[in-house]
């Protein structure tokens, strides 16, 4: 029964981890946008067939 217990609460740590690692790379893309960053798909793919 331990085992269970502990192998539940590492399970619980590693969802509360994954939800935060979201939350900080979500603020990171949202901080990206803000200082004007961004991408154009078609731009992208334009400047990739120019290249090669």
């Amino acid at each position: 029964l331990d085992v269970l217990v502990a192998r539940r609460n590492l399970f619980e740590a590693e969802l509360a981890w994954t939800s935060t690692r979201r939350l900080l790379l979500a603020s990171v893309v949202q901080l990206y946008k803000a200082l004007g960053g961004g991408w154009s798909p078609d731009e992208q793919s334009a400047e990739a067939g120019k290249k090669g």
